[in-house]
């Protein structure tokens, strides 16, 4: 069975459609030595960096930016001449490679967590999604279009951010590794959720004690 990439700013139905995002990023859309500047790809891109297993590496002291640049300028070896790859430039200056097939074939305990309480609260992102249009067109706050249809929206989270708002409740659980997970243990059931239901419905309760989502154009995301 295909499994899907559920990432704050966007889900991908397969890894590879994950994977053929990025490639769209690096071999389509930006020339060697260019900076990723759409805010929908940027989003994207952060969200894939935090599931690295190697996650503190890759963001050192924190992403300033993007960009492409050619893979032989790194320390891999047998790579094709003239391939390119998506790269990160930190506060500090310093230049890594991104690894965005290890990000989404390998993610991290903490990620798989996060996917399972995305997925307990998918009915009440879609509720805000869909009553937010009862009363009419919508506007989107970072792309200024007009909405007139829940369909063209989607929800992303500011201020907490998803990251933010997922570790407080880790914390307040007891830590990441007090999240247990699973696919169903045998039931029919549609992606990884909390194993204990008591605690997934107090992660309901602190969601919406908590969270704030903002409905955007997917335009804005893409």
């Amino acid at each position: 069975m295909a499994k899907s990439v559920a990432l704050p700013s966007r889900t991908f139905p397969t890894r590879k459609a994950a994977k053929d995002f990025c490639r769209e990023v690096h071999n389509v859309k930006y020339a060697p030595g260019e900076v990723v500047s759409n805010s929908g790809e940027v989003a994207v891109l952060r969200d894939l960096v935090a599931l690295h297993p190697r996650a503190d590496e890759k963001i050192g002291p924190g992403i300033a930016e993007f960009f492409i640049a050619y893979t032989s300028q790194g320390d891999r070896e047998h790579v094709r001449h003239g391939q390119t790859g998506i790269w990160i430039r930190d506060v500090d200056g310093n230049v890594r490679d991104f690894s965005y097939n290890t990000a989404i074939d390998e993610p991290t305990d903490q990620a798989i967590v996060k996917e399972a309480l995305r997925n307990e609260v998918i009915d009440l992102r879609e509720t805000l999604r869909e009553s937010a249009f009862a009363g009419g067109l919508v506007s989107c706050p970072r792309s200024g279009l007009a909405m007139d249809h829940w369909d063209q929206a989607a929800v992303v989270y500011e201020d907490p951010t998803w990251g933010e708002l997922t570790a407080a409740f880790a914390a307040s659980a007891g830590g990441w590794g007090s999240l247990e997970t699973n696919t169903g243990d045998g039931s029919v059931q549609i992606g990884r959720r909390l194993r204990d239901r008591a605690l997934a419905e107090q992660w309901r309760i602190f969601w919406r004690a908590n969270a704030h989502p903002v409905i955007v154009s997917k335009d804005a995301v893409k």
